[in-house]
């Protein structure tokens, strides 16, 4: 790849990113406000109409979209949004936050055994590369 080529696709990355912040503080802003319902509906809008982000970002944003469901307590929605984040994402590496509890839970509130089944393990044994993942074995 040319140094021309590896310019543009970083400079693409990084207006990607950009996008991806200026539509995280818009949501942000409607969540601050009691309006969680409309920056779930915003992000998740947001998320299927945005082609070009990479598969992080994407995961990343289904990922809030739960966490919103989730405070909400809309936790069939919020399981759904977790479990197309997770799958996006599931070749990569990302450090554990103590907030993968709730997905947990949401799946479990969700009646949705079988996703605390497939994905409990996933998150589990990603304990390979960060052995903070293995607090999740305690749920």
């Amino acid at each position: 790849m040319t140094w021309l080529k590896q310019f543009k696709v970083h400079r693409q990355e990084k207006y990607e990113i950009k996008k991806y912040e200026r539509a995280l503080r818009k949501a942000w802003f409607w969540e601050v406000t009691l309006q969680k319902e409309k920056a779930a509906q915003f992000l998740e809008s947001h998320m299927t109409t945005s082609t070009y982000y990479a598969e992080g970002i994407i995961g990343s944003g289904w990922i809030k979209i739960g966490y919103l469901y989730y405070d909400l307590k809309e936790f069939s929605k919020a399981a759904a949004s977790f479990e197309k984040g997770l799958e996006i994402g599931k070749h990569l590496e990302y450090p554990y936050n103590s907030q993968l509890k709730k997905i947990i839970k949401a799946f479990e509130k969700a009646d949705r055994e079988d996703l605390v089944n497939k994905w409990r393990p996933e998150l589990i044994d990603r304990a390979r590369y960060d052995k903070k993942f293995k607090r999740l074995e305690k749920i």
